[in-house]
């Protein structure tokens, strides 16, 4: 799997262009592709600051999280974090080919006696 490139790497990529330079000439000055020195320009140029901000994973797998950002001395930076309750819905139902019967909302992942229990309760009857 390729590795992201260095949050100094990418600074050094937008002051070479903000220097005069042309994105392309800053990648080949820093040894990277053409279209990631591009991405990074634009994306600076869209934000107007250098915030990259590197995300962690915890052991949750929705709950990203912030460990390091830079932004412009005096500012903050610009970010969203995921935030709240997160639990498992299962939604199973029946189609028919004309219309959905039996739909069914079941608070965690289906198992074996949950899909017997559909079944036999809310698909049979219908």
């Amino acid at each position: 799997m390729a590795k992201g490139y260095s949050k100094d790497l990418r600074e050094r990529g937008v002051s070479t262009v903000e220097a005069g330079e042309s994105a392309r000439e800053a990648a080949r000055l820093l040894n990277a592709g053409a279209s990631t020195a591009t991405r990074w320009i634009k994306r600076w140029t869209k934000t107007r600051r250098r915030a990259w901000c590197s995300l962690t994973r915890p052991r949750s797998r929705r709950q990203w999280s912030i460990t390091t950002a830079a932004a412009p001395r005096g500012e903050r930076p610009v970010a969203s974090v995921p935030h709240g309750h997160w639990k498992t819905l299962t939604f199973i139902a029946a189609l028919r080919f004309n219309r959905m019967t039996a739909p069914y909302v079941i608070d965690g992942a289906m198992d074996g006696p949950t899909f017997i229990a559909y079944v036999e309760q809310v698909l049979i009857p219908t």
